[in-house]
């Protein structure tokens, strides 16, 4: 990411039970020249540079690796991983410049990492509710994370409603009793 000056770069990875691949994890990158809503999130801090994300779309942990050294960020986030792993609490992971969580600005001086606890996804990628009625998305990094909604079936693109996306990201997002149990075992470690 640092190596890229392009605002534009987002990298994404899902764990297992988040719509990882069985049989390795690995992360996507790409490139995407749109204003996307996670430029403007917000966060509260929870402990060492952690922050809880005010305004994204499902309860989410935010880190931001600025002028300070990069292995005190890399390790929080680590630490952070390793709780959720622990608590066999799958996640996604967003990484992407912008400002920082605390004084929103137009430029992107920091480099965000967002982790995303999530509900698990057991067994394959089904997107089928009753064996007929196709999902028109799942709920991975790209969809939890960025907000970026690639749509399956294109039958599906014309009527998907944001309703329709929420009540699908909400269903694989913790609840808030869980996500208030994980801050303050994120508050023990950090």
């Amino acid at each position: 990411m640092s190596l890229s000056g392009l605002s534009s770069l987002y990298m994404v990875a899902n764990s297992l039970l988040a719509y990882a691949s069985v049989n390795h994890l690995h992360y996507h990158f790409m490139y995407l020249n749109y204003d996307l809503p996670i430029a403007k999130l917000t966060g509260s801090h929870i402990a060492g540079g952690c922050y809880e994300l005010d305004n994204h779309m499902v309860p989410s942990l935010g880190f931001q690796l600025d002028a300070s050294p990069p292995l005190r960020c890399a390790s929080g986030v680590q630490k952070v991983i390793d709780i959720l792993l622990a608590n066999n609490i799958p996640h996604n992971v967003v990484m992407y410049r912008g400002a920082p969580f605390n004084a929103y600005s137009a430029t992107s001086s920091v480099i965000r990492i967002l982790v995303i606890p999530r509900k698990p996804v057991y067994g394959i990628k089904e997107l089928y509710e009753d064996g007929r009625d196709m999902q028109p998305f799942c709920a991975a990094a790209c969809e939890l994370g960025l907000g970026f909604i690639p749509v399956i079936d294109q039958t599906k693109y014309p009527t998907i409603t944001e309703d329709d996306v929420m009540a699908i990201l909400s269903q694989m997002a913790l609840s808030t009793e869980e996500f208030q149990t994980l801050k303050v075992e994120i508050k023990k470690c950090l």
